[in-house]
């Protein structure tokens, strides 16, 4: 009974540390998206031409491309300004 107990307390606390990991890439993906907002749209902007609302429509898809990758792969990425510009590119 008492090590049912302690790996239930276990297996809570890593789910804690897990959600709280999660919950912190999340945040970091959103502040650094704010900064290389614009940046991602001049990106766009030169891959479509010049085409202000082809630009507008790409960032938005790179958005919620990036937002769907990071939250299965998010523990994966070691730095999220060159990933969110080549999620961007592609």
């Amino acid at each position: 009974m008492a090590s049912r107990t302690a790996n239930t307390k276990r297996n809570l606390i890593d789910n804690a540390a897990t959600e709280n990991d999660r919950s912190h890439i999340l945040s970091q993906f959103w502040q650094q998206w704010q900064e290389s907002r614009d940046q991602l749209y001049r990106c766009c902007l030169k891959m479509m031409n010049s085409n202000r609302m082809d630009a507008e429509d790409a960032l938005s898809q790179a958005m919620v491309k990036a937002w769907e990758k990071v939250q299965k792969f998010g523990e994966k990425i070691t730095n999220l300004k060159a990933w969110l510009y080549q999620v961007t590119r592609n």
